[in-house]
């Protein structure tokens, strides 16, 4: 039960608290940069080489990802249903008290990719136990990302994310390859 109320809390701070943040680095359009690296559409979408949100990597259950190219695995998942205001959201546990969440598109079909915005977003948590705010990094501060759902039904959920995220100081992590399934 607690793990539940954890992971809601999280949740609701990762969305409420950083979604409604605004610093002005990323006020330009991200889908109509030429030249560079265009966060919405990064080479390899999100680190897995090849073209632009091509999702061509592969993950290991529970949940998976590089942060900043270092590999890193989640211990357990969470799948947390989609409450008034709030969208489904799967959070990962790993080692030392971090963690990654990414919401759920509401009605997300197989094969359908989503970019994080201010309503379908995810995070990173450094240390979940601290209280630093600093500690937790959104994607609604960094510089985009996106969400490809596998599978949806009603018993699980598996699906593939990248993307930029700052805390509220602006340090940015940078999280790709990464990779989820959970039970419903």
């Amino acid at each position: 039960m607690k793990k539940i109320l954890y992971s809601v809390l999280f949740a609701a701070f990762a969305a409420a608290g950083l979604s409604s943040c605004m610093n002005g680095d990323y006020d330009a359009n991200p889908t109509g940069v030429v030249g560079g690296n265009n966060p919405l559409n990064p080479p390899g979408g999100g680190g897995g080489g090849g073209g632009g949100n091509s999702f061509n990597w592969t993950g290991t259950d529970p949940m998976s990802a590089k942060v900043d190219g270092n590999a890193w695995q989640a211990t357990s998942t969470t799948y947390i249903p989609s409450m008034v205001g709030f969208p489904a959201s799967v959070t990962g546990t790993g080692p030392n008290n971090t963690a990654i969440l990414v919401n759920i598109p509401d009605g997300a079909a197989a094969n359908s990719v989503t970019n994080f915005g201010s309503m379908v977003t995810a995070s990173w948590s450094a240390n979940t136990t601290s209280g630093n705010p600093d500690d937790v990094y959104g994607a609604a501060l960094g510089s985009g990302g996106a969400i490809q759902i596998l599978e949806n039904d009603a018993t699980h959920v598996k699906g593939k994310f990248y993307f930029n995220a700052k805390n509220t100081s602006g340090t940015a992590v940078n999280i790709t390859e990464g990779y989820f399934t959970a039970t419903k």
